[in-house]
């Protein structure tokens, strides 16, 4: 298994693997997040996509962000 994160430049790239691995998660997120929406985090740099490949097949998806607090940075 290979771990590694998604530059934001080349998402189209895998984001119709991406996407259905990741719509089950949202739709049982509590929020308003939508599959559109973590989409432009990423394109925005927002978020990091990250995953975990399995040969070439794309097995688990994974996003990130850097919340920033007065006095520290979080990984969430």
């Amino acid at each position: 298994m290979m771990f590694s994160a998604v530059p934001k430049q080349v998402i189209d790239v895998v984001w119709n693997d991406v996407k259905e691995i990741l719509e089950p998660a949202i739709k049982t997120a509590k929020g308003k997040l939508s599959v559109k929406d973590v989409y432009e985090y990423i394109k925005n740099g927002i978020y990091e996509l990250w995953v975990v490949m399995e040969n070439t097949k794309i097995v688990a998806v994974i996003t990130t962000r850097v919340i920033e607090y007065p006095e520290r940075k979080a990984l969430a």
